[in-house]
């Protein structure tokens, strides 16, 4: 049952269907965080750390593990860092939502090695 749930909020975080991503607009896509973050970067330090907690309150709350683990002690910069680094290496991704792509940035760098 908890690899359902697992499976189910993966889902949520990483699968988001193309309809979804085609007609609902975001409210930030991958773009444009990509370039605040070039000229403001205490604001998209806010941005990732505020999608991060949302992700991690969530799963939380429905009481599944999150899709990514990250490392204690992985400070903030370091996180704002690979976003800022995922964003750049996947430009065909840019037209979508920013949290998605923050939370596909997480995913790729902090993979699950077990549960």
């Amino acid at each position: 049952m908890t690899m359902l749930k697992s499976l189910a909020v993966l889902t949520v975080f990483i699968a988001t269907p193309a309809y979804a991503q085609d007609e609902i607009p975001a409210f930030v896509t991958a773009k444009e965080l990509s370039d605040i973050c070039q000229t403001d970067r205490p604001w998209c330090a806010g941005y990732i750390s505020g999608v991060a907690d949302g992700a991690t309150s969530y799963a939380a709350h429905v009481k599944v593990p999150l899709p990514y683990c990250v490392p204690l002690g992985v400070p903030s910069e370091q996180i704002t860092d690979i976003v800022i680094a995922y964003l750049s290496s996947h430009p065909a991704e840019r037209h979508k939502d920013a949290a998605a792509q923050v939370l596909n940035a997480l995913f790729e760098a902090f993979p699950c090695t077990k549960r």
